[in-house]
C-alpha cells in the first residue's frame, strides 16, 4: 500500500468515527478510542488491499497477454506426447496407481482397498513417488530434446 493510500484509509476511518459518533451509532465504546480507531483502520487498510488486488492496469495486462505462449494448443500436444513416450518407463506399478488415480477416478480409499497397499497413507506416499519420478524424467527429457 502506497503512503497517499495509507493517508486516505486513515482519513476515511476517521470520518466513519465522526459519523458513527453524529448519528448515535457508537454510543458506547468497550475500549478507547485509540483502539476503535484502530480496528477501523485496520478494516478499511484490508478493504483496500482487497479492491487493488482485483485491480487490473493496462500495462500489468499487456505484460501477461505477452507472457502467454502463442500456441497453447501445440505446446499442450507436445507434452502429451512427452507423457505418451515417457509413462511406459515409468514402471508398471506407478503407471498402473496413475491411471488408477488420474484416468479411472478412484478415490485413494478405493485403490487402497482394491490393491496390495497396507492403506491409504501408502497410496498417497507412492503417488506422491511416482508423480516426482515422472516429474524428473519429463524435466530431463526436456533438458535434452526441445519439444
Amino acid at each position: 500500500m502506497s503512503q497517499e493510500d495509507a493517508i486516505d484509509v486513515f482519513q476515511n476511518s476517521v470520518l466513519i468515527l465522526y459519523h458513527n459518533t453524529a448519528t448515535g451509532k457508537l454510543k458506547e465504546l468497550s475500549s478507547d478510542l485509540k483502539s476503535y480507531l484502530y480496528g477501523i483502520i485496520r478494516l478499511k487498510a484490508l478493504e483496500n488491499v482487497r479492491s487493488s488486488a482485483r485491480t487490473i492496469y493496462p500495462e500489468d495486462l499487456q505484460s501477461t497477454l505477452a507472457s502467454i505462449p502463442d500456441s497453447p494448443m501445440e505446446e499442450e500436444a507436445g507434452l502429451v506426447n512427452v507423457l505418451k513416450t515417457l509413462l511406459p518407463k515409468l514402471g508398471a506399478a506407478c503407471r498402473q496407481l496413475l491411471e488408477m488415480y488420474y484416468y479411472k477416478d478412484l478415490s485413494i480409499s478405493e485403490i487402497a482397498k482394491g490393491s496390495d497397499y497396507s492403506g491409504p497413507d501408502s497410496v498417497k506416499t507412492q503417488k506422491y513417488k511416482c508423480i516426482k519420478r515422472l516429474q524428473t524424467m519429463m524435466l530431463e527429457h526436456i533438458s535434452t530434446q526441445k519439444i
